[in-house]
């Protein structure tokens, strides 16, 4: 369906439109404290114990799951910082830097802590690419807005992600992981997982077969007492124990191959002056995928079609600039070392 450049950014400016307009639902919900009006299951919430033994309002969005909206939203979010950094149009610019508030508000309310690891990981990366960009004064600036806003944020989101330490090593020298009945449970799937991949090391316990197959396992483990079936909550995990080395070998050469094709595809863009506004929407594609990687290592598959609409895009950019590389023609390139500012 998408055939020129101007389609592909379109696509790109929808999606992120629609992801800000369900996330202004959700902070109205949590704003208004309305939290039965769900605009037609468009603005799900869960209500979940999230720290100590208080419930707090989750933001689900359409799926009704924090933790996979979480995912699905710090893929977004590079997207939106490349236009904040290169739009040359105010009111777009703007826009921009409201969907990124909006958003990341979003985020913060999954109370995801998978999603919050994937962020500023992925708000790291950009600091490399946006290299010539961001210069010291802006970095301190910008160290210093987050400082603010970190002291602003309320006790609930630290306690949340003050969580995580307990995976780091305790004065005993021991890691603290069973203090935490989550993190107890993401133990003994995981380790469970590792155990299907040895018992059927080729082809795995079959696609979908993990929560089928998860207390045969549970039990020999005996890290938790839930009796219900479970789902891998690792795309690594699953993917391995559902389908094996071979499922694993076609599953991650294909992500392996999209992002070899988006380097290659930035470097394209480089030697071709004319098309070099085309950069920043590459590396925004390629923070992307690492972002939603990096968050899949603490989710599942359940809800993978959002992945795969990044993989849709990756595909067609790739082609496109393919395309673009063969009607320029090779004399008509730059030499290579052409800077992003010339």
């Amino acid at each position: 369906a998408i055939r020129e450049i101007s389609t592909w950014k379109q696509a790109v400016w929808i999606i992120i439109f629609i992801t800000t307009a369900l996330c202004l639902l959700g902070a109205y919900q949590i704003s208004s404290g309305n939290y039965s009006q769900d605009f037609f299951g468009m603005a799900r919430i869960k209500t979940q114990s999230v720290v100590g033994g208080d419930t707090t309002h989750r933001i689900g969005g359409p799926i009704r799951d924090p933790n996979m909206w979480g995912e699905v939203l710090v893929a977004i979010l590079p997207l939106v910082a490349f236009q904040i950094f290169n739009q040359s149009r105010p009111l777009v610019k703007l826009y921009a830097i409201a969907a990124f508030g909006i958003i990341g508000f979003g985020l913060l309310n999954t109370y995801s802590r998978g999603g919050y690891l994937a962020f500023i990981v992925s708000m790291i990366l950009m600091l490399f690419v946006f290299e010539k960009k961001i210069t010291p004064l802006i970095a301190v600036g910008i160290l210093g807005l987050v400082a603010i806003f970190i002291s602003l944020l309320p006790s609930t989101y630290l306690e949340r992600f003050g969580s995580l330490l307990s995976l780091t090593p305790s004065a005993e020298g021991g890691v603290n992981v069973y203090e935490d009945s989550s993190f107890r449970g993401r133990s003994s799937e995981l380790i469970a997982g590792l155990m299907m991949f040895e018992d059927h090391p080729l082809f795995g316990v079959g696609a979908g077969n993990f929560p089928n197959s998860y207390q045969t396992y549970a039990q020999q483990i005996g890290l938790e007492l839930r009796s219900e079936e479970r789902d891998a909550h690792s795309l690594y995990t699953q993917v391995i124990a559902e389908t094996g080395v071979l499922g694993a070998i076609s599953f991650f050469g294909v992500v392996l191959a999209l992002l070899a094709g988006l380097a290659r595809a930035a470097q394209t863009v480089q030697r071709m002056p004319k098309y070099i506004s085309l950069l920043p929407w590459v590396n925004s594609l390629r923070v992307s995928m690492i972002a939603y990687m990096i968050a899949a290592a603490f989710l599942h598959n359940a809800y993978i079609r959002y992945f795969w609409i990044l993989v849709a895009l990756s595909v067609t950019l790739i082609h496109l600039i393919d395309e673009l590389q063969s009607s320029v023609g090779a004399s008509q390139f730059a030499p290579r070392e052409l800077s992003l500012e010339r």
